[in-house]
């Protein structure tokens, strides 16, 4: 709350903090606990007011909840909209919008692994494609391996039942999938 003697600067920061970005997680940690009605009269709305008189434990404990507990909102938020993919690599969660994403697909040779390919990057983490199918039921899976997003294809050939993408990879959609594919393609013709 309190920086370089100006005992309200930190509501100053929270204030513009608030205006600049309105869903921000707000904390103060503070020794001023008479100044925790003013930043609801300032309609800060602070996720916690943390006092410095609880002690280093506690102060700890408070900040790790509060991260824990923002991290877990941002990920029910992500999970619920269909605009973003969401996965984890060991302890950290990473959203990626959906419409970068071009294709999630397995190895048999490195089994739990799945790979994704987006249009920026490429990453590999621990899961199964049938999560993803059951998440995201805007990604279609052409083949037991693959799961893509039509949106990022540039042409499909039925003869040869290869799919292509914008970045210039392919993938082949099992003979079962074509006839569904073929009618997915058509209607966003």
């Amino acid at each position: 709350m309190e920086i370089l003697n100006d005992k309200i600067a930190g509501l100053k920061i929270a204030e513009k903090v608030r205006q600049n970005s309105p869903l921000s997680q707000i904390v103060f940690i503070t020794t001023h606990d008479e100044l925790s009605l003013t930043t609801l009269e300032r309609k800060i709305a602070p996720m916690d007011y943390i006092l410095k008189d609880n002690g280093l434990e506690n102060i700890k404990q408070s900040i790790t909840d509060d991260i824990q507990k923002t991290q877990h909102e941002l990920r029910e938020y992500n999970h619920l909209s269909k605009n973003v993919l969401d996965y984890k690599i060991g302890s950290r969660y990473f959203s990626i919008l959906m419409d970068d994403v071009i294709m999630l697909y397995t190895n048999k040779d490195v089994p739990g692994r799945i790979f994704i390919i987006t249009k920026y990057q490429l990453a590999e983490f621990n899961g199964s494609l049938n999560t993803f199918e059951k998440d995201y039921p805007n990604l279609f899976r052409c083949n037991r391996g693959f799961l893509v997003n039509l949106d990022n294809t540039i042409n499909y050939d039925s003869k040869t039942r290869i799919l292509s993408f914008i970045d210039g990879s392919t993938c082949e959609v099992s003979f079962r999938k074509n006839k569904e594919l073929i009618k997915l393609m058509s209607k966003n013709d």
